[in-house]
């Protein structure tokens, strides 16, 4: 959902081939996923955003529709016809679906003698490159951090180069308006308090380095406090990159990621906690689909909940901290960090 350090985006444009970009929609998918009106709308309202993005740089951006991912292939395979196209390039997710859905398109489409580009931006270290030195992921995140240091100070990140607009420009370049079919999502007002777009997300960033950054190590853990980035959501739906995040803070603090200011390397340390639950998604699929990490928990029996899951969910527990975080999400669509974890050991262990 950005143009900026966009990998995919940016080799095509060097490819000097021209460029088209698409978006598919896939509501029912996004449903059995259990995610909420406010995520939908939010994403959508990226595609909107990001269309415009890409008209200054004389690309066009495609809006597609289908079900499920399962119709992808297919449905790819009539757009890329109908332009006569020769590559696709995207960038990885590597969730358990959508892992699937990219390797099931690359297979399908390379039979149809389509070259496909497929590039990393979703985590710091590519899934797969920060192993054990017996060659298994790693499963606790200490040592997962030193490995991925040492990494980072051999391997350091660099943002992609700006871009600049293809020179051969599409004729009758359009943006394409949403169908009437999801545009009820756009109705809560949640989402007035949500700036949209790459360039909104990068404006929160810079706040955030200048007026929170040193202190966040202090601030964090007090929801009372805004001294969190408020980056979750955009980083979710790549309205802003990782990598863009990362060195952002390491220019506050001396290009250094490991030792200096305690609030920049603390606040690294999370992007890297959010490397580390990517890259066990990705080597343990089996947490997505019900299963304990300890597969002999997949036999214990939870309590019906009953009327106690609705109070939880509306904040009415009675218990003053889980009935604010609760409430905080339900009127913002966002919930502090520490909050999170609150709530989620209240529901499963109170």
């Amino acid at each position: 959902m950005r143009t900026t350090d966009n990998p995919a985006l940016a080799s095509s444009l060097h490819s000097q081939e021209l460029t088209r970009a698409i978006f598919i929609i896939t509501e029912k998918q996004w449903l059995q996923h259990d995610w909420g009106n406010n995520k939908i709308a939010f994403v959508l309202l990226h595609v909107l955003a990001l269309q415009k993005q890409l008209l200054a740089l004389n690309i066009q951006l495609d809006i597609l529709y289908c079900d499920y991912f399962k119709q992808i292939p297919e449905l790819m395979l009539k757009y890329l016809s109908k332009y006569q196209a020769k590559a696709l390039y995207f960038n990885c997710e590597y969730e358990l679906n959508e892992h699937e859905r990219d390797q099931n398109l690359s297979r399908f489409l390379a039979k149809q003698n389509i070259e496909i580009r497929s590039f990393h931006s979703q985590t710091l270290i590519t899934p797969g490159i920060i192993l054990t030195k017996q060659k298994t992921p790693y499963t606790v995140f200490t040592p997962f951090k030193r490995a991925c240091y040492q990494y980072l100070y051999d391997n350091p990140i660099k943002l992609t180069s700006k871009l600049k607009p293809q020179a051969n420009k599409l004729a009758n370049i359009k943006l394409d308006a949403l169908d009437a079919s999801v545009q009820h999502y756009l109705r809560d007002p949640i989402l007035k308090s949500w700036p949209v777009g790459e360039v909104a997300a990068a404006k929160i960033l810079y706040k955030f380095t200048q007026d929170n950054l040193k202190q966040y190590k202090q601030q964090r853990d007090f929801p009372a406090i805004a001294g969190t980035s408020n980056l979750s959501a955009y980083l979710a739906v790549g309205a802003i990159s990782v990598q863009q995040c990362f060195i952002a803070a390491i220019n506050e603090n001396q290009n250094d990621f490991a030792s200096g200011d305690s609030g920049a390397v603390c606040w690294v340390s999370e992007l890297l906690w959010r490397d580390f639950y990517k890259q066990i998604m990705f080597h343990y699929p089996e947490l997505a689909k019900g299963h304990n990490f300890n597969r002999k928990y997949d036999t214990l029996r939870w309590l019906e909940p009953g009327d106690s899951l609705l109070r939880w969910q509306a904040g009415q527990t009675g218990v003053p901290i889980i009935d604010a975080a609760m409430r905080q999400l339900v009127t913002t669509g966002w919930m502090h960090n520490r909050l999170r974890m609150l709530v989620a050991m209240f529901l499963t262990k109170n």
